[in-house]
């Protein structure tokens, strides 16, 4: 097969005879540079697409090509993507002589796009493994160290620092086990000299220390607080922001260890809490310390854990990508967008013994905020840490935090007027049953938050952590336009009932209202005190509600944007608000484990009680203003009667936080979403689980039913946006 290199094109596989596109009509490239000749693509991302390739020069070798083309609209955000971009690329350059590092095979304009093309690695993240597998027992953690800490010492001894090392961002190669870095994308060069850009966020928000996130900078020890971080997810299988408990300022990772009946040596205790240390000057300051550390325990370990794991049959290809569309593959070997490198050269290690791992267990219920990423557009470089030996306290002030970003670019084709269920698309291999999936998306650089159904055009909305608004199509999956004005990641985003406006609420403590036609930014509401964690608009379109992390509720007036009441008897950080279709109440969940009805006339607390037995993640109310649905960190869905509050049904089967709800129109069935990367399709009359759908590869964030009740979406920390339309067994019933 041939891959058609148009970014928008929609099926872009064709024959290998062809000269033109099948489906948009391009002309076919049937060889990059004369050489490379995409043959299917990959996954595609905030900056571009990601194809696999054949190297006619090396016997039609596997390569990987990604295509730089950033669906962004101003000359800034383009200046800052082509910068991370021509940096990624210096640093495969520099860096893939070492073995365990994608070695960059070409980087070149054509046809006035830019490529980069890299070896190609089969093989699986170790988030991927840890979903499959649970959590790395101590001799396997030591082993995981003693491998992937030479690689961060060769890094730093080119003066580079990685700054964003997650298990996302480590693969373990089928050919011998051995992990291989990834993502050079936002590292650093230590003598660069460049002025340090206001709000600039770089990393991944849990993983990353505290000094990437004020101004930019990053010495040796933050990837050694990084790869800390990682080691202690891969040791709990649970995000490391919540292992952190912030009012203490402590970390708490050994108490969940104790809650699962397991514990670590001392020795290995020390290292991780040095290497998690706050203060720069308080952690290891070179790789080689940690190592030095490390090698005492070392003659203690037992032979190191099987490295194939029985989701990954020998054979398997789960390709891998850099920050340009990087999502995981799925075991089956379906590819889903991201960007490996090709194993070395280098003799495989002497296979290892078996080891069984110790079982996943389901994340710990506590109060604390769902973990989350910092959002992570393209970024310029910042300042520079002072090089390799030098105080790290010798910086200069601080720069302010963001507070703007350029406005969104010019207004997109008008979408159809009529919404319609999409239909007469391909469908893609899917783990459902029940389900097919019509089309999966991927334009987010971060997690995908929030998504929403404009419930008169045939289009819908997604949030991100990439601090970006998007309008998709929804018949055809294709992206309309990027929203770009919040000044950190978006959390929640509702239509009006008209269709007509579009609001997102954020990180950033503000309610933007846009225009859902033209994506203009009509207004920006401020009055939150900390960030805005979901929003909905009143049964007449008069009203927006929102609830945030500063403990409130707010019910602002859309015409003018006006605060018009904040509710009394909040009392604990807003997870998640939902109006009844009747217009009467409105319900409210939160962190403490309350569902709290309320009047939508008078705005005063009308019932409350305890709903779950942890912190309430989200909630919804069914078409008819009946039901109330409910879900929380303990794992469970639950039905109530919205009149009386009490517990109609409840549903038990995921492993770890349910984080989205939806229940369709005729209200017999409902459908989560969960961290555990499933989608589950219940039976609320007999709260079976009538199907469970894994195609996702990280935690499902939001679900939303088109109003045919016949299809749905699912988005999800795998930064996909996924259409599914329920088969006839089940959509005549519905």
């Amino acid at each position: 097969m041939l891959c058609c290199l148009n970014a928008h094109c929609q099926k872009p596989l064709n024959p290998d005879e062809a000269k033109k596109c099948r489906s948009c009509g391009a002309p076919l490239v049937h060889a990059l540079r004369g050489r490379y000749r995409p043959v299917r693509l990959l996954g595609q991302g905030g900056f571009g697409r990601t194809y696999l390739a054949q190297d006619k020069d090396r016997l039609n070798a596997k390569c990987v090509i990604k295509q730089f083309a950033p669906q962004v609209r101003s000359s800034r955000a383009m200046n800052k993507a082509i910068s991370l971009f021509n940096q990624e690329a210096v640093r495969l350059y520099e860096l893939g002589e070492h073995p365990q590092i994608p070695a960059l095979l070409a980087y070149f304009e054509q046809d006035n796009l830019l490529y980069l093309v890299q070896q190609y690695i089969e093989g699986h993240s170790l988030a991927q493994e840890l979903s499959r597998q649970g959590p790395f027992n101590e001799a396997q953690l030591c082993h995981f160290l003693l491998d992937i800490l030479p690689i961060l010492q060769f890094v730093h001894s080119k003066q580079v620092i990685h700054r964003d090392i997650t298990p996302m961002n480590i693969l373990r190669r089928n050919i011998d086990g051995r992990m291989v870095l990834i993502d050079f994308g936002v590292a650093k060069q230590l003598n660069m000299q460049m002025p340090a850009q206001p709000g600039t966020r770089i990393g991944t928000e849990g993983y990353s220390p505290i000094e990437q996130f004020r101004g930019g900078q990053a010495y040796p020890a933050s990837d050694i607080y990084s790869l800390g971080a990682t080691c202690l997810h891969l040791l709990t299988n649970t995000r490391p922001d919540y292992l952190y408990d912030p009012l203490n300022g402590e970390w708490i990772w050994q108490t969940y260890l104790m809650d699962q009946n397991r514990s670590i040596s001392d020795g290995l205790t020390v290292i991780l809490t040095r290497m998690l240390q706050d203060m720069v000057n308080d952690r290891y300051q070179s790789v080689a310390d940690v190592l030095t550390d490390l090698s005492h325990l070392e003659q203690q370990l037992s032979p190191p854990p099987s490295v194939f794991p029985s989701s990954f049959p020998k054979g398997t290809r789960t390709p891998t990508a850099t920050s340009s569309g990087r999502t995981s593959g799925r075991s089956s070997g379906r590819s889903s967008g991201q960007s490996p490198g090709q194993s070395s050269g280098r003799s495989p290690a002497p296979m290892p013994t078996s080891d069984k791992r110790t079982p996943q267990s389901p994340s710990r219920s506590s109060g604390q905020r769902r973990n989350r990423p910092s959002s992570r557009p393209p970024v310029a470089i910042t300042s520079p840490p002072p090089p390799m030996g030098r105080s790290p306290r010798s910086q200069p002030p601080l720069p302010p935090p963001r507070r703007s970003r350029p406005p969104s670019g010019p207004p997109p084709s008008q979408p159809p007027t009529v919404p319609q269920e999409p239909s007469n698309l391909p469908l893609l291999e899917t783990s459902s049953q029940l389900c097919q999936c019509l089309y999966s998306a991927s334009a987010h650089t971060s997690w995908v938050t929030s998504v929403a159904l404009n419930p008169i055009t045939d289009t819908f909305a997604s949030s991100g952590l990439d601090d970006q608004v998007k309008l998709w199509n929804t018949h055809t999956g294709q992206m309309i336009q990027t929203l770009v004005g919040h000044a950190r990641g978006v959390n929640t985003v509702a239509f009006s009932p008209n269709g007509k406006l579009l609001i997102s609420g954020s990180d950033d403590y503000s309610i933007k209202v846009w225009s859902a036609e033209s994506g203009e930014l009509l207004r920006t509401l401020v009055g939150h005190d900390r960030d805005v964690t979901s929003v909905a608009v009143s049964a007449d379109g008069n009203y927006i509600l929102s609830g945030g992390a500063d403990r409130s509720i707010r019910i602002w007036e859309l015409a003018t944007g006006r605060v018009l009441k904040s509710p009394f008897g909040v009392a604990s950080i807003v997870r998640s608000i939902a109006v009844s279709g009747d217009g009467s109440v409105f319900v409210s969940g939160g962190l403490d484990r309350k569902l709290k009805l309320w009047s939508m006339k008078t705005a005063e607390l009308a019932r409350s009680w305890t709903a779950h037995r942890a912190a309430v993640t989200t909630v919804t109310v069914s078409a008819n203003s009946q039901m109330i649905g409910s879900a929380g960190k303990d794992q469970v869905v639950k039905l109530w009667d919205l009149h009386t509050g009490k517990m109609i049904r409840e549903f038990k089967g995921h492993n770890r936080e349910v984080n989205a709800i939806a229940i369709t129109p005729n209200n017999q069935y409902l459908i989560s979403g969960s961290s555990d990367a499933s989608i589950r399709i219940w039976d609320t009359a007999s709260g079976k689980a009538l199907d469970v759908i894994t195609d996702h590869t990280d935690s499902v964030n939001a679900i939303a039913i088109h109003k045919s009740g016949n299809s749905f979406i699912s988005a999800g920390s795998d930064r996909l946006i996924k259409m599914w339309r329920l088969i006839e067994t089940i959509g005549r019933k519905l």
